[in-house]
């Protein structure tokens, strides 16, 4: 049965403190479950330009989206624009207590003679009539996403106290049917700007980003044998990082991007390597004749969880980065799978396989708190936002199911409540997310 746990908890406190220093502290705790998300208002964008209008309004449109799909805000433009609040209007205005929202955000869109743009705003609490927040932001006209993605993460970081993920990017498989085809492909979180980084000839598989975000490792086939390639995002080249006898998966970097964790499998028995990417020096951090796969580093590189059936079926186990000390941490019913350290250090997500049914869930590193957090006909490959609040997924429909993408990527909050559908133009699988 897939559990539901608990409603986001959802709080607005006035603090008093020294004299001038009142300020409204709302906020909502996005790991508890809400009863009442929080309201926002966005006014027009100030301009002057035609140019600086549809840029303005381009940008509310990434900035609405953004907050909507995190499932914890509710924001409204359409009335908002029907009141003619004026964006540069003071806080004391009648007008702003007709909206009846929490939260009112204006600015204003400057085009300058460098082919820039100055994206200026300000974030409002109506109930005080106190700016929370506000900054002044300088990106070229054709970057103006990023500029909407930065306003978002403000945003977020303000009335959530956690960072925002909205300026980021996936990593992805993306597969045709006919003709056959698997290409990785790169696109921002909101399924915006799809780049194919490859021309889908080879078989290719589980592209991870490094932390930097500069580079992405992955394995691929060539002449049957199984390669770990490394890209350059900036330059396009790629370096053969190890070309091994058998079976090569899961590659993985390190959180300091100086080596990468990989499974390689031949005789029949599957361990875990760990290989710099300085000078290709190889470890092995399982020796044993079964499977040990999947392997993600902690937070802080002291720690590697990875699956394995040495006793009997797949269960998640944790070794020092040495290989030492490798002890089991799950004792549920079932199988598990895929797991990877949040970037925070404090849970493991992880693919759930029981009487034939796939969740995806997360449990605490010492073994607890298990609970389970999505399901369907297929889920797996769990991946971590940067913030470690939301995990991103493969779902699969049932073949008999009559959609139009058979495999596709999804998304999950913490609580288990606000799943939604990433858009992708083709299927979509084994997902990334960059830091």
């Amino acid at each position: 049965m897939f559990h539901r746990f608990l409603l986001l908890l959802f709080f607005l406190t006035a603090l008093s403190a020294a004299p001038n220093k009142s300020y409204s502290k709302l906020k909502i705790d996005i790991t508890r479950g809400n009863t009442e998300n929080i309201s926002i208002g966005i006014v027009p964008f100030h301009f002057t330009t035609n140019l600086e209008n549809e840029i303005g309004q381009n940008i509310i449109k990434v900035i609405k989206n953004n907050l909507v799909n995190t499932g914890i805000f509710d924001v409204v433009t359409q009335y908002v624009n029907d009141l003619n609040i004026n964006s540069e209007a003071l806080p004391t205005s009648s007008l702003w207590k007709i909206l009846k929202k929490d939260i009112l955000i204006t600015g204003s869109v400057k085009e300058d003679k460098q082919n820039k743009i100055e994206v200026k705003f300000r974030i409002w609490d109506i109930a005080l009539s106190k700016e929370l927040s506000g900054q002044s932001l300088t990106f070229i006209i054709t970057n103006w996403r990023r500029a909407a993605h930065a306003v978002s993460d403000n945003i977020y970081h303000r009335l959530t106290g956690e960072d925002g993920y909205f300026n980021t990017k996936i990593v992805y498989i993306a597969e045709t049917l006919s003709p056959r085809t698997r290409k990785i492909a790169i696109m921002d979180q909101d399924g915006e700007n799809n780049i194919y980084l490859t021309s889908g000839y080879n078989f290719l598989s589980t592209p991870r980003f490094s932390p930097s975000g500069t580079d992405i490792v992955y394995m691929t086939y060539v002449k049957n044998k199984g390669k770990i390639i490394i890209k350059n995002l900036n330059t396009g080249s790629s370096t053969i990082l190890g070309s091994f006898n058998g079976i090569s998966s899961s590659p993985r970097f390190s959180p300091d991007g100086k080596s990468v964790l990989l499974s390689e499998s031949i005789y029949g028995q599957t361990n875990i390597y760990s290989i710099t990417v300085k000078d290709r020096k190889v470890s092995k951090l399982t020796d044993n004749k079964f499977i040990n796969t999947s392997a993600s580093y902690s937070p802080d590189k002291k720690f590697i969880v990875f699956n394995s059936d040495r006793n009997g079926s797949q269960q998640l186990y944790i070794m020092n980065a040495d290989g030492k000390n490798q002890h089991r941490i799950s004792f549920g019913k079932g199988r598990y799978a895929t797991p990877v350290w949040s970037p925070r250090g404090d849970w493991i997500a992880f693919t759930k396989i029981l009487s034939g049914n796939f969740y995806i869930g997360v449990i605490k590193p010492d073994g607890t708190s298990e609970r389970l957090l999505a399901e369907g006909y297929i889920v797996e490959g769990p991946t971590w936002s940067p913030n470690g609040r939301i995990i991103l997924f493969t779902q699969q429909d049932h073949p008999s199911a009559k959609s139009y993408l058979q495999s596709r990527l999804m998304s999950i909050d913490l609580t288990g409540i606000n799943k939604k559908v990433i858009n992708t133009p083709t299927n979509a699988s084994s997902a990334h997310w960059s830091n």
